[in-house]
């Protein structure tokens, strides 16, 4: 199988690329970009390799899971687009979506906001407000949750040995000095494992 992506990788991107200010993950929503912002802006979208990473250019800054410059939130901040308690992809997105559709791909370069074009990493939204587990949506009568179900049983097992070695070797429920160990969900409310877009 071919290796996902690591986030190392991306953030030495961003090291070595001055000009990609923004790296999102791919979501299940945006599998048919490409395809869609032809069909609804005629823009050809070219993905381009930057440092053995392939990345195809995004005209709609979206605050769903990315790693970005600092100094790239300073600058959407900075434009007096984003009001407060609003969303940076609903006020800022909409203005470099529009300024990119009316003034082509040339309007892109001072964004710089691009997708990681790589099939092994594509990340889902889980509301952990009304997150329910495989046990839970039994009980309701609901259908399983598909291909998160392995991914929740490995959350599970994973809590299950922190646990116990929080119990045997920790005492008192303290974490142990020399082993790395994490909670990794909650029974009632799910686990928020990405963002929603």
């Amino acid at each position: 199988s071919t290796k996902a992506t690591g986030l190392d990788t991306l953030v030495q991107l961003l090291e070595k690329e001055p000009l990609v200010r923004y790296v999102g993950y791919l979501t299940h929503r945006q599998l048919n970009y490409a395809s869609r912002m032809m069909s609804q802006h005629q823009l050809k979208v070219n993905p381009v390799r930057k440092q053995g990473v392939l990345l195809a250019p995004l005209i709609h800054f979206l605050d769903s899971m990315h790693v970005a410059r600092v100094s790239f939130w300073k600058y959407m901040f900075e434009t007096g687009t984003i009001k407060v308690r609003s969303f940076p992809e609903h006020t800022f997105g909409n203005v470099q979506r529009w300024d990119i559709v009316k003034n082509g791909w040339k309007a892109f370069e001072k964004y710089g906001t691009y997708l990681l074009w790589d099939a092994n990493v594509c990340v889902k939204h889980i509301n952990g407000r009304t997150f329910l587990d495989t046990v839970q949506r039994q009980r309701r009568g609901f259908p399983a949750l598909g291909p998160f179900a392995e991914l929740e049983d490995k959350l599970k097992e994973h809590d299950k040995l922190s646990r116990s070695v929080m119990h045997t070797e920790g005492g008192k429920g303290e974490m142990p000095k020399d082993k790395e160990t994490h909670q990794t969900s909650n029974e009632d409310n799910g686990t928020v494992m990405d963002d929603e877009r």
